[in-house]
């Protein structure tokens, strides 16, 4: 079952089209499974995600968790003094996954996390385009043609560039880098 949802995966992510298995938006899967490609060593990552949306997604993320073999730890936030607090608990050199929502895509909440994951050298994973351009490290997200597309953003994020191969960018399916 597993090696049937990774190739499903694999092609979703190759073909940046969406399939009977994801909709529109990108699922908790897709984003974990990025973050498992360019990670493989990272077992354990931190989720910044509004109470609506973990509500709305909480089955999928505990699915993908599993699945995708990595522990999650849930910060439910709803403004920046939320973030705040969360970002404090996280540890340096860790990874943090946002959900892409209006609460936390508010220009002063998107600068002020990104100094912070600057500061601790935290790799942002994110769903929110705003964020990937500002400076997240990774950014999966459906285009205005509905195609799946990956950004990653080595000029802010000068600590994963040794990472961050050609083969690698390649084997991410990587759609834009910017340096």
């Amino acid at each position: 079952m597993m090696k049937k949802v990774v190739i499903a995966l694999c092609l979703t992510l190759a073909c940046g089209s969406s399939s009977i298995l994801f909709g529109k938006d990108v699922t908790p899967l897709q984003l974990f499974f990025l973050v498992k490609q360019a990670f493989p060593d990272k077992q354990e990552l931190a989720i910044l995600i509004t109470k609506e949306q973990y509500e709305e997604q909480e089955t999928k993320i505990k699915r993908a968790t599993v699945q995708m073999k990595i522990k999650a730890i849930i910060h439910m936030v709803s403004g920046s003094k939320d973030v705040g607090r969360a970002l404090q608990k996280v540890a340096d050199n860790a990874i943090v996954v946002l959900f892409d929502s209006e609460a936390l895509t508010k220009q002063a909440t998107r600068l002020y996390v990104l100094s912070k994951c600057k500061e601790k050298r935290i790799s942002l994973v994110t769903t929110s385009k705003p964020y990937g351009e500002s400076g997240a490290l990774l950014c999966l997200y459906n285009d205005k043609a509905d195609k799946l597309t990956i950004l990653l953003n080595l000029k802010k994020n000068l600590h994963e560039k040794g990472r961050f191969t050609d083969a690698l960018v390649q084997k991410l399916g990587v759609s834009e880098v910017v340096m």
